[in-house]
């Protein structure tokens, strides 16, 4: 790319902008699955590091990391490949409209891997049993991860209705708390989710369809007003809750005292 790839989102009056730099966007299935993977290894190890271990072969790596349960093609290799090498190499910056030093931290050109891994694309290399995330991406994902749908993650090879489940379904859980509906505009959605589609009025037909696919596997309480708004109710039955680790509760008859121990 001769500039870098730009996207900018609002929320609510202010603007979040992403920029991909690199020689090709990660774009694909394959990189929202790497990136989910990695996402849940660091969240629910609560690591205390960037290292993020995975299986100790390729085959398997596909298996468990990318959700691929068949023998890929010749070609398939290729095209998963492909799309590996565009998430490692690429870099990224985040700038806000309203910065501040925790949640809105302000980031310029950071990658999603530290040091050399071209080893998940390159087959000619050794692999290695662990990737290792840049500590600012490290920092990102441990304190803004939010809860996706890991069965859409694993089961969908459309990218565009993963994306956009998992931004309503978002949308829905943030609905929920402030207990209020939302419109959204048909124009932000196209620029939001349009990428490849020519015009709005393509768009508007490829959003109808994938709403109703997306209907049949949660109960996403969103409906047409006219040609130009959506209505988002929030729905109690489709939100996705990231759930607490239990305690552990010690009975103190059961502690062993230094005294028993002598």
């Amino acid at each position: 790319l001769d500039k870098p790839y730009s996207k900018s989102v609002f929320i609510g009056n202010n603007t979040l902008t992403v920029e991909f730099h690199g020689d090709s966007v990660p774009s694909g299935i394959y990189p929202r699955r790497l990136f989910s993977y990695l996402c849940k290894s660091i969240i629910k190890s609560r690591s205390k590091n960037s290292k993020v271990n995975i299986p100790r072969n390729r085959f398997q790596f596909f298996k468990e990391a990318l959700g691929i349960n068949y023998i890929p093609s010749k070609k398939d290799v290729e095209n998963i490949t492909e799309q590996l090498k565009n998430f490692v190499n690429c870099r990224i910056s985040l700038h806000y409209s309203n910065p501040n030093e925790k949640s809105r931290k302000p980031h310029q050109l950071i990658s999603f891997i530290n040091g050399d891994h071209s080893w998940l694309y390159d087959d000619t290399l050794v692999w290695q049993q662990e990737i290792i995330l840049s500590q600012e991406m490290y920092e990102l994902i441990k304190h803004t991860a939010v809860p996706i749908s890991s069965f859409a993650v694993n089961e969908f090879s459309n990218s565009r209705k993963l994306d956009i489940l998992n931004y309503f379904l978002y949308q829905n859980y943030n609905l929920n708390i402030k207990k209020f509906n939302y419109t959204f505009k048909i124009e932000e959605l196209f620029h939001q989710f349009g990428g490849g589609i020519p015009n709005i009025n393509e768009f508007r037909r490829v959003l109808k369809k994938i709403l109703e696919e997306i209907k049949q596997l949660v109960d996403l309480n969103i409906t047409v007003i006219d040609k130009f708004n959506y209505l988002l109710v929030p729905s109690d039955k489709c939100l996705l809750v990231q759930h607490e680790r239990r305690k552990t509760f010690i009975n103190p008859e059961n502690l062993v005292t230094e005294e028993f121990k002598s």
